[in-house]
């Protein structure tokens, strides 16, 4: 068990996979919030896809960058990002880095992508 979290294309082709990154699944969940997406409460935010657009996916990266992230944010199975040591958190940092080229890489082709993820 633990948190699954996923990029999707309007294909519903599988592009970039990680796990248990509790605050970059709390910042998807607040931009769920402010797109007015039913399904984003604390509980009930499993599996919902979240539309991201290049302005979304700068604004994560300026986020991440500038440790602007809720690191505290728990979840029932996977924890805080407070819980990592020093080498946990910067692969973790790596793996979001990745994430983010792969969204723009998508998004230059033309496709529509989506935050989900499964816990």
């Amino acid at each position: 068990m633990g948190l699954d979290m996923y990029i999707e294309n309007n294909s519903e082709e599988l592009v970039f996979s990680w796990r248990k990154t509790p605050s970059v699944h709390e910042w998807f969940r607040e931009l769920g919030l402010k797109k007015g997406i039913d399904n984003c409460d604390e509980w009930g935010f499993n599996g919902v896809k979240v539309p991201i657009t290049m302005k979304d996916i700068k604004k994560f990266k300026k986020d991440l960058l500038n440790k602007n992230m809720n690191y505290d944010v728990k979840g029932f199975f996977f924890g805080s990002d407070s819980d990592m040591d020093k080498e946990e958190f910067s692969y973790y940092m790596k793996e979001n880095m990745k994430s983010i080229q792969v969204m723009k890489e998508e998004l230059k082709k033309g496709k529509k992508i989506y935050y989900s993820s499964w816990w």
